[in-house]
């Protein structure tokens, strides 16, 4: 029964011969309805998927929004800053990131946050704490052009028993090496949508990757 290159012979009833002709290029031999044949593979869904890419220069301290980055199809997401840093030059910024929503609305309350410093040059240490506050801070040192300050940031989304969104990472400034890990949650459900970011008292600058994990 063969007729081309290629060509496989199975059994189609018993002792029967039949033939398979060969399939198209990269196709795989698989099984349909109980006898061989080809298929073309699923595509394997990528389990990081990029969101949201965004550079910012000189912007206001309220308004470098990153809004319709969250949804239902992810339960959480990785949040990279790729440089931050203070427009103006000031030095010693305070680094602060707030939830967006409905419309959208900035989250101005309920927020926990912990975070603690360990600057390399001098081997010092801090732990700075803040209960029921209106934002996140997640750099206490956010610094000049020449200093920028680098982060990663996991966002959870209503993934614990308790309806709050959970934050968590860590991040690096340049040249005054200090390393800031940071720990904190907001306890007030909603679905959020985005998030804000912005400093204690200058303009800021810099890059922001937001991206969706996949949950299977």
């Amino acid at each position: 029964p063969l007729t081309t290159t290629g060509d496989i012979i199975y059994s189609s009833s018993g002792s029967t011969a039949a033939r398979l002709g060969i399939g198209s290029s990269a196709q795989v031999l698989t099984v349909a309805s109980g006898i061989p044949s080809w298929a073309t593979p699923a595509t394997a869904s990528s389990g990081l998927v990029l969101i949201s890419r965004q550079t910012f220069t000189n912007v206001a301290t309220t308004t470098t929004t990153f809004d319709s980055v969250f949804s239902s199809t992810y339960g959480s997401y990785i949040i990279s800053i790729e440089n931050a840093f203070s427009a103006s030059g000031t030095s010693g910024d305070d680094f602060y990131m707030q939830l967006r929503y409905a419309g959208p609305t900035t989250q101005a309350a309920s927020y926990i946050w912990t975070n603690s410093t360990y600057t390399m040059a001098t081997g010092a240490n801090a732990l700075t704490f803040a209960n029921g506050v209106n934002q996140w801070q997640i750099s206490g040192d956010m610094n000049t052009t020449s200093e920028r300050f680098a982060g990663m940031y996991n966002l959870y989304l209503r993934e614990s028993t308790t309806p709050r969104v959970e934050i968590a990472g860590r991040g690096l400034s340049g040249s005054s090496g200090k390393a800031v890990d940071v720990f904190g949650y907001v306890y007030t459900d909603r679905d959020y949508t985005g998030f804000i970011l912005s400093s204690s008292s200058s303009n800021i600058s810099g890059t922001v990757a937001v991206y969706g994990l996949a949950t299977v």
